[in-house]
């Protein structure tokens, strides 16, 4: 439920398309037309267990009251019971988002320097030495 600039509450519908999040609009012919929303920031939060959650918020167009929605980012037991995988449909920074460009142009380097790491190790393990005092 988002609260609009009149007071009133309006529940938004999110969808996501080409892993971007967005709202979708009717047109003056009765098409639902999809709205991106504009990502803020990404965020995790610990939760009770110690491990982090990963979310986004997304600045939401004045007609829904501007201001900011969080939308986790993982799937959790209610998705799962719907069959819906989150994570298939949403993508943390999607194509669209203003810095893909800059972060995509970077995933080449680390790929390229953690296959250099897995192609060192003997018959795939991890390199290891002895205990203490052993040569």
């Amino acid at each position: 439920m988002v609260r609009g600039p009149d007071g009133s509450s309006t529940r938004v519908s999110l969808y996501a398309k080409g892993g971007a999040l967005g709202i979708g609009r009717l047109t003056d012919r009765g098409d639902l037309t999809f709205v991106p929303l504009r990502r803020v920031r990404t965020h995790r939060n610990r939760d009770k267990s110690g491990l982090y959650r990963w979310y986004n918020d997304y600045r939401l167009p004045d007609t829904y009251g501007g201001g900011t929605v969080t939308v986790r980012l993982h799937t959790n037991d209610e998705d799962a019971a719907r069959g819906f995988n989150r994570t298939e449909n949403l993508r943390p920074i999607p194509p669209a988002d203003n810095d893909f460009k800059a972060l995509y142009a970077r995933r080449n380097d680390a790929e390229s320097i953690n296959r250099g790491v897995v192609d060192s190790l003997y018959l795939g393990r991890a390199h290891a030495v002895g205990p203490p005092g052993s040569s």
